[in-house]
């Protein structure tokens, strides 16, 4: 009896201060919420999703609003990438059954599903992923994810697999097929063909009577151009259509010299380079060794960078070959170098790192810029390199502030986009690693800061302090940052 009556006098002497630290995570979100409801969108959505998965073992209810907030901003999109698929996995995570609903009325269905797909990888579902697969096909939408729950099927459940992409080839519509659909289910029949070349061959033969339709590629919002490789031969394409028939002729004429031959006028440009393939070669051979997209109609797109002196050119001459380099890529290279090159003494990091503060003003906007700047604040507040602190801030300040110069459709995407959302955590984490006050943030940046306060009041939930054997008293949330052992011992 005393123990019962002891026990609810803690609980009840324990509810005050829960409830409390309740109210305390509800003031915390709601920070987060009114000013991510004010910063623009990729920045928004990804606010709502960060606070979604800090709440969602401590506030589930909490954590649901969040994740239904960050699915009500996609929808307000005009174009849906990446985001799409993260809305939906931390849907998923928190209430699968509505999650799964909801993805099928998100913009950008593709990505959507690959979220819900990917979910129920993750939880070993296979079965209700291979029903994903068959009810989105079957709609139309042929996400490219299909192919990571094939392969994941042929690991586990190969009789599925082969059930699986036989009705995939068979609900592939002939009738005004896009070039995205088209594409995948040439990856998941070319992976198939490495395995099993019969069971392969129904999905090229229907691939190649969509291609060859007028109706085909009938989103017809893509320039397409590719480089295919036979030997020291190689083949230029220009177009969609092009893009298919040169490795539909290579997996036909190795697989069914039969099929190839009634359809041979179709790949009568490239047949002399085709009937070099072997079977050993054909994999790899109808594979584009280059490939390019591009919006019709759309600016010049950029140019890719330089190659990157590797490992093997001193650091000196590594710097004077980036100086030689257009003038939008040579922060890109110094920070190229930083990053990825290994056994960089503590003084050439420095080097590197205060060129690419000097080059970063005089850099032309592009989302590249964007990111060198946020990866080099980054790495300076890990560093503690107190001195390059206040300018590596300012020059992520800068960049982000750049985007309102930048041309138009560009500045519009980079304003809507994760790489923002990235940039403004960089700063937000960034500048408290170093000891920067933020001041009067806008409200991307406020949104930030308000995640990072609500990370600590989580954090104080189950932080603890004990008694070292010198007197002094060690706190949990003190050693952040370091790493944390814990010793459980006893004396007998």
């Amino acid at each position: 009896m005393l123990r019962v009556g002891f026990v609810l006098a803690l609980l009840a002497a324990a509810a005050p201060g829960e409830t409390g630290w309740n109210r305390k995570v509800e003031d915390a979100a709601l920070e987060v919420r009114s000013n991510a409801a004010r910063a623009p969108n990729g920045v928004a959505i990804d606010s709502y999703l960060r606070a979604a998965q800090l709440l969602q073992d401590a506030q589930p209810r909490l954590a649901w609003e969040f994740a239904l907030a960050a699915a009500d901003a996609l929808k307000t999109r005009e174009s849906v990438g990446y985001e799409a698929n993260r809305v939906v996995r931390v849907l998923m995570a928190i209430n699968p059954a509505e999650g799964e609903r909801i993805a099928a009325t998100l913009p950008g269905r593709p990505i959507a599903y690959g979220g819900v797909a990917l979910h129920w990888l993750a939880k070993e579902e296979y079965g209700r992923a291979a029903e994903l697969v068959r009810q989105a096909w079957g709609e139309g939408v042929c996400f490219s994810d299909t192919r990571s729950v094939l392969t994941r099927l042929r690991e586990e459940r190969p009789d599925e697999a082969a059930a699986l992409y036989r009705d995939i080839v068979a609900l592939f519509p002939l009738e005004n097929a896009t070039f995205t659909n088209a594409r995948t289910l040439l990856n998941c029949t070319a992976d198939l063909a490495a395995l099993d070349p019969a069971a392969a061959l129904p999905g090229f033969e229907r691939l190649l009577a969509a291609t060859v339709r007028q109706d085909f590629d009938s989103e017809a919002g893509q320039e397409v151009k590719a480089t295919y490789t036979f030997g020291k031969a190689k083949a230029e394409i220009a177009g969609a259509r092009e893009f298919f028939l040169v490795p539909l002729g290579i997996y036909l004429h190795t697989l069914n010299p039969e099929s190839y031959a009634r359809n041979r006028v179709l790949f009568e440009p490239w047949h002399n380079q085709i009937a070099t393939v072997t079977k050993e070669s054909m994999t790899r051979t109808a594979r584009p060794s280059q490939m390019s997209l591009a919006l019709r109609n759309s600016a010049v797109p950029p140019q890719p960078p330089p190659p990157i002196p590797d490992a093997k050119v001193p650091l000196a001459e590594a710097l004077a070959a980036i100086q030689r380099f257009p003038v939008e890529w040579r922060a890109h290279g110094n920070s190229t170098l930083l990053l990825g090159r290994e056994g960089l003494g503590d003084d050439e990091q420095l080097q590197l790192a205060r060129e690419i503060l000097r080059l970063l003003p005089g850099t032309p906007f592009t989302h590249n810029r964007l990111r060198v700047a946020a990866d080099l604040f980054t790495l300076v507040a890990e560093k503690a390199w107190k001195p390059l602190a206040a300018p590596a801030a300012n020059a992520l300040r800068d960049s982000i502030a750049a985007i309102g110069n930048c041309p138009e459709p560009e500045r519009s995407r980079l304003t809507g986009s994760l790489e923002l959302a990235s940039a403004y955590n960089a700063l937000a984490v960034g500048s408290r690693a170093a000891g920067i006050p933020l001041g009067a943030a806008d409200p991307p940046l406020a949104a930030r800061k308000a995640i990072l306060d609500l990370k600590d009041l989580l954090d104080q939930r189950f932080d603890f302090e004990l008694p070292a054997l010198d007197g002094s008293r060690y706190r949990l949330t003190a050693q952040r940052g370091k790493v944390v052992l814990l010793n459980f011992w006893a004396s007998w």
